[in-house]
């Protein structure tokens, strides 16, 4: 099993990247919410009036036939296998928590296609994603991401056992984004990611400590014409951008270590201690 530890107490937080979502998301979802519950409740001839605003739950699982709210369809993302589930989407002020065990199928288009997003203002984000949860995330322009965890404040922890596909033609892909002060994922499923100007199958940003764990295959490329495979079964190609197997960063007075990682640069390919480390502290 690969790890990546860091654990940090002193020194300058890094500014944590921020992957940028499709702005006209919500609106669809709003307008949307209003024709679902209109063909629930409303009876032939009826009119809709308006009522007070449904508050989303905190939990989310899923597969058990018991959502504890009423999925919502999105224009922006098609569902392809007919057993796969619509976007898991989830935003909250305080802590969240997403339990999933359904493949999702995402196509993105023109937007961003993402299967898994849990967001949290306040609190911390805690996604569970098990072995029959097979992600699939794909866009043409936009973002592909198979699970993606923010907390503004918060810690986020991701546990993947499911096998994980994004794919962008023009835009980035990450087969699991996790963000916040704290940041822990564990991967044991297969993850593939392919972009044009980023791809990462892990990529984990803790402004203070981070911990990421790993025992399954990662395939990455980012518009690849060279090709490298290390003796873990990660898989990196390079062409004249940034493909990484794991990518984690932390608070600057911390160190990390890499034992199944590869990284690709754009600017010259890295030394060989830097592409296969055993061990990597930064």
């Amino acid at each position: 099993m690969g790890d990546i530890r860091n654990v940090s107490k002193s020194g300058k937080a890094r500014n944590r990247r921020i992957i940028k979502l499709a702005p006209m998301t919500h609106a669809v979802r709003s307008a949307l919410a209003v024709s679902a519950l209109a063909f629930a409740f409303g009876a032939p001839g009826a009119a809709l009036a308006a009522g007070p605003k449904v508050t989303v739950g905190h939990v989310l699982q899923t597969g058990q036939g018991a959502i504890d709210f009423a999925p919502v369809f999105d224009l922006t993302a098609v569902v392809g296998a007919p057993m796969a589930l619509p976007p898991i989407d989830v935003t909250e002020p305080g802590d969240v928590s997403i339990d999933n065990v359904d493949s999702i199928d995402v196509v993105g288009g023109i937007y961003d296609a993402i299967a898994i997003r849990g967001y949290s203002v306040e609190g911390s984000v805690d996604i569970i994603n098990q072995a029959d949860g097979a992600l699939s995330a794909d866009s043409v322009y936009g973002n592909a991401i198979g699970i993606y965890g923010y907390a503004l404040s918060g810690d986020v922890s991701i546990d993947n056992a499911g096998d994980i596909a994004a794919t962008s033609a023009y835009g980035l892909a990450d087969g699991i984004f996790a963000s916040g002060a704290n940041v822990g994922v564990t991967n044991s499923g297969n993850i593939t990611a392919e972009g044009y100007t980023w791809a990462a199958g892990i990529e984990a940003q803790g402004s203070n400590a981070t911990n990421v764990s790993n025992s399954g295959d990662i395939s990455v490329s980012a518009t690849p014409f060279l090709q490298i495979e290390d003796d873990a079964g990660i898989v990196a190609s390079f062409a004249g951008y940034q493909a990484f197997g794991i990518y984690a960063t932390a608070g600057s007075g911390g160190r990390w270590w890499a034992t199944r990682a590869i990284c690709m640069s754009r600017e010259a390919m890295p030394p060989a201690s830097m592409c296969c480390p055993k061990a990597m502290p930064r």
